[in-house]
Formats: C-alpha cells, sequence, structure tokens
C-alpha cells in the first residue's frame, strides 16, 4: 500500500475539502464522514446537510478508503 499524499488522506480518488468546506473541484461530488467512516452521493437524502471531511471522486473510491454508503434507517412503530 502506497502512502498516501496530505491532499488525498484516504488514498486515490480522495481529497481535503477546501477551506469553506466546499468540493476541491467538479470531480469530486461524494462526501465522506471521517468519524462515522459513511460517504453521501448526491442522491442521498442527506447530502445537503452533510459537512465533508472528506472528498472523493466516485463511490468506488470511497468504498476502497473503507467508508461504507450511508442508508437510511427504517423507523418502525412504536
Amino acid at each position: 500500500m502506497t502512502a498516501s499524499s496530505p491532499d488525498s488522506p484516504h488514498g486515490p480518488g480522495s481529497a481535503l475539502p477546501l477551506p469553506d468546506g466546499s468540493a476541491p473541484g467538479p470531480d469530486f461530488t461524494i462526501k465522506g464522514n471521517a468519524g462515522s467512516m459513511l460517504f453521501h452521493p448526491p442522491s442521498s437524502p442527506y447530502y445537503a446537510r452533510t459537512k465533508a471531511e472528506v472528498w472523493f471522486r466516485t463511490a468506488e473510491d470511497a468504498v476502497a478508503a473503507g467508508f461504507s454508503a450511508h442508508t437510511p434507517r427504517r423507523r418502525t412503530a412504536g
């Protein structure tokens, strides 16, 4: 395994957010949360409210870095 640079903290296809939290480029569209190791594609209902701690180019890049796709939990009546 090769060492990642500070700009790609989770391997190839990852990058740190810009100082304002935005994506480092238009090809980075997947938001990752390093604390939970979950990622959110633009189709996620939580995408807009998620603050990216790391950005990925593709969902495959996020999975390769050990992140999992966020899946909403079903609420049960109780």
